[in-house]
């Protein structure tokens, strides 16, 4: 759906506007929500550590980014690596190179603050096995030697439950996790916030929790993302990329 969608869009945007930025291998999130649907996760605890990855997984999701770009629903590899997507000054959507791109929720404000055009947000696409994490912005602890635990606990409780301190905070650290704070904030709130309490209560009742990453996590994002630009600048065929993938997850796996 979302590709048809993308195929609709494209008709009706300028030369040069791509529907999609390419979020396939430019960070590993986006990675890890497809294999999850698909029923192969990356990783997991069980058994002391377990992945369950496979190179089918990878060469659907390195195939459905290949056959999009063929198409031009995502910009070309020089446009692609120009940008690096970690904010909003690097990022082909507000460089106006495409229409649609993978943010985290608490960025929505400060991509739009970059902007003129108008932004709206949406759901990941669905399909699979349930998928989506509400992962954490921000903690708040307390240390174990603290002489005022009691007081540190209440203050710790004031910011996450009470809709005066919702009120200040809105969504810069994330999104409110209590259901009161949401709902007071959302009287109010700016569009560009209210969007992300729409996404939040849209999916809400399909959650899972957050999984722990895979072991090494930054390496394998610096890894996924030269795999991702292989196959992009024709070095490198999407099965031959799929299998070094999938030999990336299992080394890492017992680094």
């Amino acid at each position: 759906e979302m590709i048809a969608y993308g195929k609709e869009l494209k008709a009706k945007l300028p030369e040069g506007v791509a529907p999609f930025v390419d979020n396939g291998t430019n960070q590993a999130n986006y990675l890890s929500y497809f294999y999850t649907q698909q029923g192969t996760k990356l990783w997991t605890l069980d058994d002391g550590g377990k992945s369950y990855a496979t190179v089918e997984s990878a060469q659907k999701w390195l195939q459905m980014w290949a056959d999009m770009r063929a198409e031009g629903l995502i910009p070309d590899a020089d446009t692609t690596a120009t940008y690096g997507e970690t904010g909003a000054d690097n990022s082909a959507l507000v460089a106006g190179k495409a229409a649609i791109g993978l943010i985290w929720s608490n960025q929505l404000a400060g991509y739009q603050a970059a902007m003129t055009d108008i932004l709206g947000a949406t759901t990941l696409p669905v399909g699979g096995e349930d998928s989506y994490v509400i992962q954490m912005s921000q903690y708040l602890a307390i240390s174990k030697d603290s002489a005022n635990k009691e007081a540190a606990a209440l203050f710790i409780n004031f910011f996450v439950t009470t809709p005066s301190a919702g009120a200040v905070l809105q969504t810069n650290r994330g999104i409110p996790s209590s259901p009161v704070v949401r709902v007071a904030t959302g009287v109010g709130a700016s569009k560009t916030d209210a969007a992300v309490y729409r996404i939040y209560n849209a999916v809400a009742d399909r959650t899972i929790p957050q999984g722990p990453n895979l072991p090494n996590d930054q390496e394998f994002v610096n890894e996924l993302l030269l795999i991702g630009q292989q196959v992009a600048y024709g070095q490198s065929t999407v099965e031959q990329a799929a299998a070094d993938l999938q030999a990336l997850i299992e080394r890492l796996a017992v680094k």
